[in-house]
């Protein structure tokens, strides 16, 4: 537990300093959720999906 609390520690810091780089290939609303897996499903989106509130 501690070495997973000190690697996200790390990885906090690294993205406030804004030195984290994550490839968002697609964002979806709450409400299409569904869509997204279905993305998902289908192979690699070729990023991260977000879905936004």
């Amino acid at each position: 537990k501690a070495y997973r609390d000190a690697v996200r520690a790390s990885l906090v810091a690294l993205a406030a300093a804004g030195g984290l780089d994550v490839p968002v290939a697609q964002t979806f609303p709450l409400a299409d959720a569904a869509s997204a897996v279905d993305l998902i499903r289908s192979g690699h989106p070729g990023g991260k999906l977000a879905l936004i509130p």
